[in-house]
């Protein structure tokens, strides 16, 4: 999978996929996995109408989501080959044939939307990529919970843009919403907790809010060092990112602790 941010890609494969993971370890919120194509805010502006009854499958749906979805494999390929332009094609009839023959909220459509706005992202399409991001996590947060380890990637996406359109004010609450799906699934101290403490410590950073962003780097730290040993190369970047922010704090590197506790 092609991605410009190396931590969100780390972050969808430590989430084990998006649905897999919860499927066995987390209740689901008792949603349909199908919806009926009438939305919800349709029906709320027409309450008097009954709602629509399920939608059947009929075997040449099923045949045109197999296409799609064969559609989608093969645009992972191109993907892979960074072969961009013949990537996005594929991407868009594979997106229009499964909304066409699936509801608008339908999970099965997630693979699709995730490898067109990653693609997006790679061709700095931002606006075209935000739109997909958001109903991805849309549909994520009904089918698996807003809390559900499954959804902290599809946040991480969202805010990586919003980072990279500096809406600060956007990515935040989705940077600290994954930080304690992390937290809450792992454990404060867990490696998977340093993706949420660095990417809200580079927020803070993009702000210039760098007395908030150092305890959260020093934490990750001791984190890396618990894991890897003081002399992996990964505790030597980041203490190489924290010793720069602690030059703009006008604070000598040895004189903080190198090592703190759940902020």
């Amino acid at each position: 999978m092609a991605r410009a941010d190396g931590l969100v890609v780390l972050a969808r494969v430590l989430s084990l996929g998006f649905l897999s993971v919860t499927a066995s370890a987390e209740p689901t919120t008792g949603t349909p996995p199908r919806m009926c194509r009438d939305s919800v805010y349709a029906l709320a502006l027409r309450p008097w109408d009954p709602p629509a009854a399920p939608r059947q499958e009929f075997p040449a749906e099923r045949e045109d989501l197999a296409a799609a979805m064969r559609l989608n494999e093969l645009a992972e390929r191109s993907l892979e080959a960074r072969a961009y332009a013949r990537a996005e094609p594929l991407l868009r009839r594979a997106l229009a044939i499964a909304d066409d023959v699936l509801a608008p909220a339908d999970p099965q459509i997630l693979p699709i939307l995730r490898n067109l706005a990653d693609l997006y992202v790679v061709e700095n399409e931002l606006c075209r990529a935000e739109a997909l991001y958001r109903r991805s996590l849309a549909i994520l947060e009904r089918e698996v919970g807003p809390d559900s380890l499954g959804v902290s990637a599809a946040l991480d996406d969202l805010a990586a843009v919003y980072m990279a359109t500096r809406r600060f004010e956007l990515a935040e609450p989705l940077y600290r919403r994954a930080l304690a799906i992390f937290e809450a699934a792992f454990g404060v101290d867990n490696l998977h907790v340093t993706i949420g403490l660095n990417d809200l410590a580079d927020l803070y950073v993009a702000e210039e809010r760098y007395l908030e962003a150092e305890p959260l780097y020093r934490r990750s730290l001791a984190i890396l060092e618990r894991t890897f040993g003081p002399t992996d190369v990964r505790v030597a970047a980041l203490c190489e990112k924290r010793a720069r922010l602690l030059l703009k704090l006008h604070i000598p590197a040895s004189t903080v602790p190198p090592k703190a506790g759940r902020m």
